[in-house]
This record gives C-alpha cells, structure tokens and sequence, in this order.
C-alpha cells in the first residue's frame, strides 16, 4: 500500500479552441466565433492556400466581398451550386485571462449568384465546416 498525495480540487487545463460560424440571411458576412465562451477572441486570420490572408478583427466578421476578392479566379465555377474551398484559420484569444494562439483547417463554403445579362457575379457565403 503506497502512500500517493491526491490532488483535490478542480484542475483546469487549456480548452483547445474551436470555432462556429454564423452567417448573416443574405450572405454578404459569415461570423466566426469561438465556440467556448471562455475564449475572448482578439484577431483571426483566414488564409487560403495560395491568397493573401484575410485580416479579420476581434468580431469576427468575415465579409463575402473579401472573400470574393481571395476567390477570383474561381470565379467562372458554377452558379447556384454549393463550393468549397480549404482555409486556414489562425486566432488570438483570451482564455483565463491569458493570450493564447491557435489555428485549425477548416472548410469555408459559398456560391456564385447573378451573372445575368448586365450584373456581375457575386459571392454568397454559406457556411463553415471542420
């Protein structure tokens, strides 16, 4: 019989950070927050492979315009069909009152609207994804 100390009380490590995303009725803006409330985030960047980072802000909100920009030359895909397109999401954020990194791959769906006689085309966000 070995005499072992016991830890008593709660013992609390890093929560790993995991992100959901929200996307505006119309599509024009996808917010990507963390999924713990205990993260306060403070930046994300949205990297796709290939493309100029995507700074967005401690809101969070990533607008479709910015991503149509980043997809360009994507822009003859389909219209009306669901894409998606791998991105990198790295973050800054609080937890416990310490700054702390993290970053994941993650899906970032989307579709092609208009494009009739006279518009331009332009991107709908729709989702995002592990």
């Amino acid at each position: 019989n070995e005499d072992k100390p016991t830890r008593i009380g709660e013992q609390r490590g890093t929560v790993p950070l995991a992100l959901r995303g929200t996307v505006d009725s119309n599509g024009d803006q996808l917010t990507i927050m963390p999924a713990d409330p205990s993260h306060a985030l403070e930046s994300l960047k949205v990297t796709i492979k290939g493309v100029s980072p995507i700074e967005v802000g401690s809101d969070g909100r990533l607008s479709a315009k910015d991503v149509e920009a980043a997809l360009k030359n994507r822009e003859k895909e389909a219209k009306d069909v669901t894409h998606g397109v791998a991105v990198r999401i790295d973050a800054r954020y609080v937890e416990g009152g310490a700054e702390r990194r993290g970053g994941k791959d993650y899906i970032l769906r989307y579709k092609w609207e208009g494009g009739g006689l006279f518009g331009g085309r332009s991107l709908r966000l729709i989702g995002l994804s592990r």
